[in-house]
Formats: structure tokens, C-alpha cells, sequence
């Protein structure tokens, strides 16, 4: 990415997946995803799929925007051969290991590769990252389906409790840069895949495409084992804890960590 200063998206739920504080991150693609990546990707003329098999949440149409391009070129890499033109045709399929065979696109580049158009280029991922940035943050609740009221009704009934996005941009705010965070099947936690970003990886525990609502409390349960000192925040519904409020068991225990939220 850095050689070529091509803008870098990740999957719906693989927030962690590259740096969030670095300039060509766009964010995450799909479903309540980051309209910079996808303003940006529908831009492309070729796009490197890597270690992905490009799931249709992390696809499909979202903000109104239809932003896959059909006509570019895709090179899409993943160790599962069964995966590679699973949901996209691909002009170039690879099967192997995501980092060594991006090692090796690199070393076969040439010296002057992504010189062309560079400069504006990377003004383009700046303008692109910041204009979402401001709108992201205006953003304080659902607009209702053609048809519904509720989100509207809602509002008005209890106009002094913090909406899903409010609550995620404040906890946000305040987020410890090493903090692990877990989030769960609803649609509180899918509006949060606009949201978080890390400076490395294995810091976001998503539930995936299975759909397994009560995954968030006890996969944040588990990293707070694993990782006693480093502050851990879990995302879920009233269903989703429902099904997993079991686990309190858990941390009432005499050797967890004294502070749990």
C-alpha cells in the first residue's frame, strides 16, 4: 500500500485487519461501513483482495451507494481455494499464505511503481477520509425505512437516552488506544462497524457472518482473561445479553480482575 500510496479498506467486522491511525486506511467496507472506502474503491481500476473472500456484507450496497466496481480488475488472494471467485469473478486468482504472496507483488514491482499521480492520490484519500469524518460525526440516529415510524417515535418518547451512535462516538472518545473491544449480533453492534479503528491487530472480536448472538460478553470475558491488564469493552442488545448473561458466573469468580464493566 505504502509503495503504490493505494488506499487500504478492510472487510465488515475486521476493523483491526490494518492501522487505523494510518493515512491510507479508508475504514471498513459494507454494511454501516465507512463511505470514504467505499467512495474510494469504486474508484479503482484494480483492487487486491487479500486473505478475503469478499463476503457479501462487506460488498453489498450501502448509503445508497452501489460502489463495487464491476469493471475493475480483481486479484483476489486467500489460502482456501474455494473462496477465490466465490462472490466476485476474479481476472487473477492466488491461492497461498496473504503475506507472503503480498511480499512478493512487492518485490516484483518496479522502482517507479505508484509514482504516477501520487501527490493527488493521496490528497484524494485525505479529502475523501476527512469529509466522512465530519459527517460521521453528525450522525446521530436511524433514519426510518419507507413505511416505519419507529426510530422517529422512539426519539420523541425518550428524547434523554443516547442513541447506538451517540453511545458508540462517546465511548470512542475515550477508548484506550490498546483497549479490546467485542461486539454481538444487532443492530447496535452493526452500526458500530463505522466506528472503531486500532493501531494493530487482534483488538476487535466480532461475531462474523454466523450469526451468533451472545458472542460479545463472553469473547470479552475471555480476553480480559487472556489479557488481564489491558482495559476490555464488549458491544451487545438486550437479546444478545439475554443469551449470554449467564457468564456473569464467570467474573464473579475470586481471581478475575477487580474492575469489570
Amino acid at each position: 500500500a505504502e509503495k503504490l500510496s493505494a488506499p487500504v479498506c478492510c472487510n465488515y467486522q475486521h476493523n483491526d485487519a490494518f492501522p487505523g491511525n494510518h493515512p491510507l486506511y479508508a475504514g471498513p467496507l459494507g454494511y454501516n461501513g465507512s463511505k470514504a472506502a467505499m467512495e474510494l474503491i469504486s474508484q479503482a481500476d484494480v483492487i487486491l483482495a487479500l486473505g478475503t473472500r469478499l463476503n457479501p456484507f462487506s460488498t453489498l450496497p450501502a448509503y445508497g451507494i452501489n460502489y463495487f466496481p464491476s469493471q475493475a480488475k480483481l486479484i483476489q488472494v486467500d489460502i482456501n481455494e474455494a473462496r477465490i471467485g466465490l462472490t466476485k469473478p476474479v481476472t487473477v486468482g492466488i491461492q497461498g499464505d496473504a503475506a507472503m504472496v503480498a511480499q512478493g507483488i512487492l518485490d516484483k514491482l518496479a522502482p517507479v511503481a505508484g509514482d504516477a499521480d501520487r501527490s493527488n492520490r493521496e490528497a484524494l484519500i485525505k479529502t475523501t477520509k476527512a469529509a466522512w469524518k465530519l459527517e460521521l460525526g453528525s450522525m446521530d440516529h436511524e433514519q426510518d425505512d419507507v413505511g416505519t415510524t419507529w426510530n422517529e417515535r422512539s426519539r420523541k418518547r425518550h428524547p434523554e437516552r443516547m442513541s447506538p451512535r451517540i453511545a458508540w462516538r462517546s465511548i470512542q472518545k475515550v477508548l484506550p488506544a490498546d483497549a479490546i473491544i467485542s461486539s454481538d449480533i444487532g443492530n447496535n453492534c452493526a452500526i458500530g462497524n463505522a466506528y472503531p479503528s486500532f493501531p494493530s491487530g487482534r483488538q476487535y472480536l466480532a461475531p462474523g457472518l454466523f450469526g451468533p448472538c451472545g458472542y460479545g460478553f463472553p469473547s470479552i470475558l475471555g480476553a480480559k482473561v487472556g489479557k488481564p491488564h489491558v482495559p476490555v469493552v464488549g458491544f451487545a442488545g438486550d437479546g444478545a445479553f439475554g443469551i449470554s448473561m449467564n457468564e456473569l458466573t464467570a467474573c464473579g469468580r475470586n481471581d478475575w480482575p477487580a474492575v469489570t464493566m
